[in-house]
């Protein structure tokens, strides 16, 4: 592979292994490295045009990607990789044609359907909903917990994620975040009275459907 960028350093998440995306053009294709880039010298960070041979290919839970590679080379750095980010909230193919879209860039806004469960260890994932695609199960917004606890995101928020790779688990497209910087919670709803009990004559207790700043 000859002067295909670096477009994201993905972090150790849980169990699963650090890494580096390469890209070259913003239709892709793309592929997920997956080998600590601090094994590597120089270390890639994104926005290095690289040149890489690629030494061993692998399958994991659908995703093709790199095992092992040798001769690493930085051409030059710096560039900016947000140029090769593909907008895809209006895209209709994103689960139909997930191999077409696996590793790219993408950027996405889109409203969360479901609550977040566990999507693999210090991870968790939600259905969402685009302008292109509505009640597709197998299209879900992925995010790493540390992210997830620092963004309002549950039923009914509309999220914004960045220029980041896309995932996938098998069928399922995974748009996801690893960094606080890849999402933005733009718009939630309203929180709603779940439960109200007096407990004295002068105390009532309420129950919100999500938690609350106490001193708000």
């Amino acid at each position: 592979v000859a002067g295909a960028w670096v477009t994201y350093i993905k972090p150790t998440v849980g169990n699963e292994a650090t890494g580096f995306f390469l890209q070259a053009d913003a239709v892709g294709p793309a592929l997920f490295v997956a080998v600590d880039p601090g094994t590597l010298n120089p270390v890639p960070v994104a926005g290095d045009d690289v040149t890489i041979t690629i030494a061993t290919m692998g399958t994991a839970a659908g995703q093709r990607q790199a095992t092992a590679v040798s001769g690493f080379a930085v051409n030059s750095s710096g560039h900016d990789v947000a140029t090769l980010a593909q907008d895809v909230g209006a895209a209709t193919d994103l689960v139909s044609a997930l191999t077409s879209y696996e590793a790219e860039l993408v950027t996405l806004t889109g409203t969360l359907t479901g609550p977040f469960g566990a999507a693999g260890t210090g991870h968790s994932s939600a259905p969402i909903d685009t302008a292109g695609i509505q009640g597709d199960a197998n299209l879900r917004a992925r995010l790493a917990d540390t992210v997830l606890a620092g963004v309002e995101a549950y039923l009914g928020c509309t999220l914004t994620i960045t220029a980041t790779p896309m995932w996938r688990f098998n069928a399922q497209a995974q748009p996801s975040a690893w960094l606080a910087a890849d999402v933005t919670a733009n718009t939630c709803p309203n929180p709603v009275v779940v439960a109200a009990s007096g407990t004295n004559t002068t105390t009532v207790v309420i129950v919100f459907d999500r938690i609350l700043d106490p001193a708000s």
